[in-house]
């Protein structure tokens, strides 16, 4: 995995747990962004997320695609990706 580190991008899944964007993936074609995830019991939890913002490690971590930060640094690997 070949990510481009970017500025913490802190937010909330749909399921309603923490999760920090550390990384644009410009590699994979699977996955986009990078973090991680505070899960209940308060373990951080390494995190992948598609394009789609749907995660790859658990259920309930999907990102809010909505959420502005979100959308603007999936918006920004799509430039980095020349698309």
């Amino acid at each position: 995995m070949a990510a481009i580190l970017i500025e913490p991008i802190e937010t909330t899944t749909t399921g309603g747990f923490h999760a920090e964007i550390t990384g644009v993936d410009i590699a994979s074609r699977e996955v986009a962004l990078v973090g991680t995830i505070i899960s209940r019991t308060m373990r951080k939890i390494r995190a992948r997320w598609t394009e789609n913002g749907y995660c790859l490690e658990t259920e309930g971590c999907n990102l809010i695609l909505t959420n502005f930060e979100v959308s603007d640094v999936l918006t920004l690997r799509e430039r980095l990706l020349g698309r």
